[in-house]
């Protein structure tokens, strides 16, 4: 809160006039309102938020469909065991095999 106070007070300061703009905001601060920011890491999480469990879903789909329904070698994309794999495909909805 303090550090939002602070941005607040500052862009009050600069403003030209009675409107703060996004010119008022620092750097860091509007790369990540717009989404923009330099995250590291493999997935760049929306702005809007995203159910986990979805993002879950489809990594696990697309293992299931890139190896054909090989439960064995999907299991080893997600370097999760086979049984993981068929339970997270049941709960999915996906039907499979043994």
């Amino acid at each position: 809160m303090r550090e939002l106070r602070n941005v607040i007070e500052r862009a009050s300061i600069l403003k030209d006039g009675h409107t703060v703009t996004s010119a008022h905001l620092p750097a860091d601060m509007l790369a990540t309102l717009t989404g923009e920011s330099c995250e590291t890491g493999l997935f760049r999480l929306p702005l809007e938020g995203i159910p986990l469990e979805s993002v879950e879903f489809e990594l696990v789909r697309q293992a299931f469909e890139r190896t054909n329904g090989n439960l064995t070698r999907a299991a080893k994309l997600l370097d999760i065991s086979r049984d993981q794999l068929r339970y997270k495909l049941r709960k999915a909805g996906y039907e499979a095999d043994a």
